[in-house]
């Protein structure tokens, strides 16, 4: 599990991200034109999710991730129970 701590720009509300070690392995094959290496995560509205992408990758390819961390740390529900 890697954990993405978020925040607006002013510092004012954090969320955290839960992201399997095989989904940030995926964002981190890419790199950018200088070489480097990152994960976006980004959130519009009152979406449900996080979607999560690398350097040189688009949105569309992805990994969709739930905001509530619980969703993901659920080992007894699928997430279509919670």
């Amino acid at each position: 599990m890697v954990a993405l701590v978020l925040s607006n720009k002013d510092l004012n509300d954090t969320k955290i991200a839960l992201l399997s070690y095989d989904d940030a392995t995926k964002c981190l094959t890419s790199v950018d034109s200088g070489g480097n290496r990152r994960i976006n995560v980004v959130r519009y509205g009152a979406e449900h999710h996080f979607i999560c992408y690398g350097a040189g990758q688009s949105e569309g390819d992805g990994v969709e991730i739930f905001v509530n961390p619980g969703r993901t740390l659920d080992t007894e529900n699928s997430p279509e129970d919670i």
